[in-house]
């Protein structure tokens, strides 16, 4: 973000409306036309360079970049690092931004320098706090390269209160307690990290697929659904921001959905309303919501199960007999019917 706060005009009208339409791929095309008619436009050139950062089009960013002199080392640096030439983006990244030292931490790392990036956990330190889990990741790394095994394992245990999807902290917890000779602790920890590791790489692809189309309900669904399996993994993931993030997510691609294509997706909102957040009215609503949108069978019935869940009985009838009247020989809605009907004698 650093790039485009420089950038204090406008940057052209047809890239910006692309971006903002979602059509981000279209919008860095149109970018990168502007800037070969004005390629002295500094501010359309920091906007854009910042783009395909964002969009992790890195060689188009360090193509784009390198006319900026000064203002465009960062993003050089940050470039560079991201395809992995690592001894080159040591040139540019500065030891003196938080988000670019521990760049060049991990590219010391990467290039086997570890001395060297040892040498720059002070400065670490000093720019994220010593409480940061950036910089006590770093440390326990360290203590378990010199076989502090319960050292590190503090640190590990600390990055993951305030940091509790971090890989790297999950797995360096797992080798400590092996060093600490914690071998059945150690164990279910890298076993642990072994489930994790596909759940953060689908948050990923989802969040990367956002970003290309955001006005997209199913990518904002499919982040939804990320979000939700995490939740699954480790409910303790509740007390996070991370049920705001998956409800937002749903409630995007609700809004956006048209026809058939609703259905899917507010069965999904509202399974994750009613099975991660104890909310079986707020279910409902969203299903009752989207009948009034698209009349759809599979919707009437989750919505009578839910009904019922409330004993909200004469709506649930409601909803199965119009069920009924699309499938009139659809034996799991008679069932339920009849089902309904004895919960009520019973009541």
């Amino acid at each position: 973000m650093q790039l485009l706060l420089a950038a204090t005009l406008q940057a052209p009208a047809e890239g910006e409306a692309l971006w903002q339409a979602g059509k981000r791929l279209e919008a860095l095309d149109a970018m990168a036309a502007e800037l070969t008619v004005r390629p002295e436009d500094r501010v359309l050139r920091l906007r854009l360079v910042e783009r395909e950062l964002e969009l992790s089009r890195f060689q188009g960013a360090l193509a784009h970049a390198r006319p900026l002199g000064p203002a465009g080392r960062g993003a050089i640096g940050r470039a560079l690092y991201f395809l992995g030439r690592y001894a080159e983006a040591l040139e540019y990244l500065s030891r003196d931004q938080a988000d670019e030292v521990l760049l060049a931490v991990e590219s010391l790392r990467a290039l086997g320098r570890i001395a060297e990036a040892d040498s720059l956990l002070p400065r670490v330190r000093g720019l994220w706090g010593s409480e940061h889990p950036a910089y006590r990741l770093l440390k326990g790394r360290k203590l378990l390269r010199e076989g502090d095994g319960p050292g590190a394992a503090l640190e590990f245990e600390a990055v993951l209160a305030r940091a509790p999807l971090e890989a790297e902290a999950h797995f360096g917890l797992g080798r400590a307690l092996l060093a600490s000779g914690k071998r059945a602790a150690a164990l279910a920890q890298l076993e642990r990290h072994r489930r994790l590791m596909p759940l953060l790489d689908r948050l990923d692809f989802a969040r990367h697929g956002l970003a290309l189309a955001p006005g997209g309900p199913a990518n904002q669904a499919a982040l939804g659904d990320a979000l939700r399996a995490l939740l699954d993994f480790d409910m303790r993931l509740k007390q996070t921001g991370l049920p705001g993030e998956a409800r937002a997510a749903y409630a995007r691609a609700f809004a956006g959905a048209r026809g058939a294509d609703l259905v899917p997706i507010a069965l999904r909102a509202a399974r994750f309303e009613v099975e991660v957040l104890d909310r079986p009215d707020l279910g409902l609503a969203l299903l009752e919501e989207a009948l009034l949108r698209h009349e759809a069978v599979r919707l009437r019935v989750r919505a009578a199960d839910l009904c019922g869940t409330l004993a909200e009985y004469a709506r649930a009838r409601a909803h199965l007999e119009t069920a009924l009247h699309a499938r009139p020989s659809d034996q799991s809605i008679q069932q339920r019917l009849a089902e309904l009907n004895r919960a009520k004698e019973v009541k």
